[in-house]
């Protein structure tokens, strides 16, 4: 029961039986806590940091010396994804070379992407940031970035990758 707690609310595909948050409310629903009070725990934690995310001011994280030279590469969340974008930054720098590299994702996700050379700057991403247009703007809106890449709306929003098993595009690093 506990393991699907963790599979469905935080979305660990596995559990460590041996994590201090696993064996932690292991023991407490063996003590009487019920399966949906830990669950309205989770949930309820859950949504208080998913409100102080959307309370964050973009502009406290944004450098005002590049002003007019900022992109922003914005993936979310998936270590394995923000992993795997570290392998484009460089022909991103070497294609916009005048431009500073932001990278949005999870806190939890910062370690990774922290001594990278290739970003100018780590910050937290919020759901706006779903809007390519609130990054770049329109109208009166000025925007943040010059140029914003969101992949993961085509990768962790939206399922368009299937192709019937039909597509053959090989996988090449070209060093």
């Amino acid at each position: 029961m506990g393991s699907k707690l963790y599979h469905n609310i935080l979305k660990r595909h596995t559990v460590d039986k041996d994590d201090e948050g696993y064996i932690y409310w292991m023991r407490e629903m063996e003590n009487g806590t019920t399966r949906d009070s830990v669950e309205e725990f989770f949930r309820k934690t859950a949504e208080e940091e998913n409100e102080s995310i959307t309370n964050i001011n973009l502009e406290d994280f944004l450098t005002e010396e590049d002003e007019g030279k900022r992109m922003i590469y914005v993936m979310p969340m998936s270590i394995g994804d923000v992993f795997l974008s570290t392998s484009l930054f460089k022909s991103l720098k070497e294609s916009y070379p005048e431009y500073n590299l932001y990278v949005a994702t999870q806190p939890l996700n910062f370690e990774i992407l922290k001594a990278n050379k290739h970003v100018h700057k780590v910050i937290p991403y919020m759901p706006q940031m779903d809007d390519l247009l609130w990054l770049e703007g329109k109208g009166d809106h000025k925007g943040f970035f010059e140029i914003a890449f969101l992949p993961y709306v085509g990768t962790q929003r939206i399922f368009d990758y299937q192709h019937n098993g039909k597509d053959s595009l090989p996988f090449k690093i070209n060093y």
